[in-house]
Order: C-alpha cells, then sequence, then structure tokens
C-alpha cells in the first residue's frame, strides 16, 4: 500500500480569520495543527472572505492576495502557478 492510500484527508472546516491569526500551531502524532482559542485542532480550513488587495510581481512568479472577512485580514501567497489570482 503506497503513502496516497494510507493517508486519508482532512475535511476543510469553516472558520473566520480571526481564528486562524488568534491560534498556535501545535504538534500531535508527527503532524502539524492549528489550535484555536476555542481548543479546536484543524489542518484545513475554508473561509468566506472579500479580496481586498492584490499583488503580482513584474516578472509573474510571484503574486499575492489580501482576504478580508470582518473579523481581520489575512494574505495568501503563490510562487508557481499564480494563473489562478
Amino acid at each position: 500500500m503506497d503513502s496516497k492510500q494510507r493517508f486519508k484527508r482532512q475535511v476543510a472546516t469553516k472558520v473566520r480569520i480571526e481564528s486562524l491569526s488568534s491560534g498556535k500551531i501545535i504538534e500531535k502524532g508527527g503532524r502539524k495543527f492549528l489550535e484555536t482559542k476555542y481548543g479546536e485542532e484543524l489542518s484545513r480550513v475554508r473561509v468566506m472572505a472579500t479580496v481586498v488587495g492584490k499583488f503580482i510581481s513584474e516578472d509573474s512568479k510571484f503574486a499575492s492576495i489580501t482576504l478580508d472577512d470582518g473579523t481581520d485580514t489575512i494574505r495568501g501567497k503563490g510562487w508557481q502557478d499564480i494563473s489562478l489570482i
């Protein structure tokens, strides 16, 4: 059995950006999680937010977007396939 067959993908949890920015990274069983102030352990998240900023480098090798959901802002960055941004 290869590693793809043994690994079960975690379910994405809907969270607010404030929960991400106020959480802390913990390691448990050899895996890293984000622990929120409410005690939730998150490995995959789903955020609904508005894009309030966008940057694409002149050489198109780097891009970032700033997301705001009303509780806080967070920046997503990309280095390879930036066509989605």
